[in-house]
């Protein structure tokens, strides 16, 4: 069970480092760094939850990301 700081890693190159609680992202400490590998882009912002188990926001001041934790990946979208 993941709690306090840690990594999330995304099948397709992206990874969050954040805070989390009870195996979720702790959206009580919202703000975390999505790092995507392959572009070395690295961009901070807000988790936001979504009534989707499977599905959660991060919303950057340039995009937003959608956190696909189904299919373990995510997609940028751009504001």
């Amino acid at each position: 069970m993941k709690h306090g700081k840690g990594v999330l890693k995304f099948q397709n190159n992206y990874k969050f480092e954040g805070e989390f609680k009870e195996d979720e992202i702790n959206t009580k400490e919202t703000i975390g760094v999505l790092i995507d590998k392959t572009a070395n882009d690295i961009e901070e912002g807000e988790f936001v939850k979504s009534n989707d188990p499977h599905i959660g926001f991060l919303q950057t001041l340039n995009s937003i990301y959608v956190f696909d934790f189904k299919e373990g990946i995510v997609r940028k979208t751009i504001r």
